[in-house]
This record gives C-alpha cells, sequence and structure tokens, in this order.
C-alpha cells in the first residue's frame, strides 16, 4: 500500500498538469496586439502614443543636462542624445504619417507638453541651484561647456529644434 503523503503528492501533480496543460495551449494560441493588427508589424500609431514619446524624450534629454558633473558623466550624456536622434526623426515621420489631429488631440497634446514643460523648468532649476553649492573640477567644467555647445548646435540640438517646431506647428503647441 502506498503511504498516504505519496498518494497526496500523486494526485497534486496529476491535478496540477490538468490545470496547466490546457493553459499552455491556450497561451501558445494567443495573438499578441501586434500580431493581430498587421502580421507583427506594431500596434496602429496614434497622435498620442506619438507625442507621449516625443515628450518623454524630450525631458529625458533636457532634465538630465542638469545633472553633469564630471567628463564621465558628460561623455555619458552625450552618448545618450546621440542615441535619440535617429528616434527623433522616426517620431516625426510617424507624426507626418498620421492624419490631421483632431481639436482633442490637439488639447490632449497642449496639456501634457504643458506638464513636462513645468517639470523640466522645476528640474532644471534645482540643478541650477544644487550647481552653485558644489565645487567643479576644471576638467568638469570644460565638459560641461562641450556638452552645452554640442547639445546646442550639434546633431542631437539641430534635430531637437527642428522636430519641435514641426511638433509645435501640428499641435499648436506654446513655445518656452
Amino acid at each position: 500500500m502506498i503511504p498516504y503523503s505519496q498518494r497526496v503528492m500523486k494526485f497534486l501533480k496529476t491535478l496540477m498538469v490538468c490545470l496547466i496543460f490546457p493553459l499552455v495551449f491556450v497561451a501558445c494560441d494567443q495573438k499578441t496586439d501586434e500580431e493581430e493588427v498587421g502580421g507583427g508589424k506594431a500596434a496602429a500609431d496614434t497622435h498620442e502614443k506619438v507625442y507621449s514619446e516625443y515628450f518623454g524624450m524630450m525631458e529625458e534629454a533636457l532634465s538630465s543636462m542638469g545633472s553633469i558633473e564630471s567628463k564621465e558623466t558628460a561623455d555619458a550624456f552625450l552618448a545618450k542624445i546621440n542615441v535619440m536622434v535617429p528616434q527623433l526623426l522616426e517620431i516625426m515621420d510617424r507624426v507626418k504619417a498620421l492624419p490631421e489631429p483632431s481639436d482633442e488631440e490637439k488639447n490632449s497634446a497642449q496639456s501634457l507638453h504643458a506638464e513636462v514643460m513645468s517639470r523640466i523648468k522645476l528640474k532644471q532649476n534645482l540643478d541650477r541651484q544644487l550647481a552653485e553649492t558644489r565645487e567643479l573640477t576644471p576638467e568638469a567644467k570644460v565638459a560641461i561647456a562641450a556638452v552645452r555647445a554640442s547639445f546646442g548646435s550639434g546633431d542631437f540640438g539641430v534635430n531637437m529644434k527642428v522636430i519641435s517646431r514641426q511638433m509645435d506647428a501640428i499641435y499648436g503647441l506654446k513655445s518656452y
């Protein structure tokens, strides 16, 4: 005769197989949103999706600029924003592929833009106050100056300005 504990374990194993096995078949048969939309292509873009990505990138770049305090952080910042350049261009292509935004979509974009810009300004003001209290090495000061110059006139800065003007025109955004 099989001991009680072994019978319970055997029963639990059987129960688990009976419960999990059908779920495996169901899970394998389910399509993702991407597959349902267009044979593996990404889900359709919306104005909200695209301008949210753009504003997120803008906030990430402009907010993190004030945290540069050494040559290493300056180099990391430049590497990060240079990776963003093709992403910015791709976002603009996606916006242009969409139909004209509705008034509701424009209002939503304007609200999100104002919110993002207020967070950026707050972060930049805090960074400015912190910068006044910390001692920077001459190397760090040179690196920060190089980042600011590159940010304004480099690939990222130029593309950000062009795309910002286009986004402003499409969504009626307020310039800051």
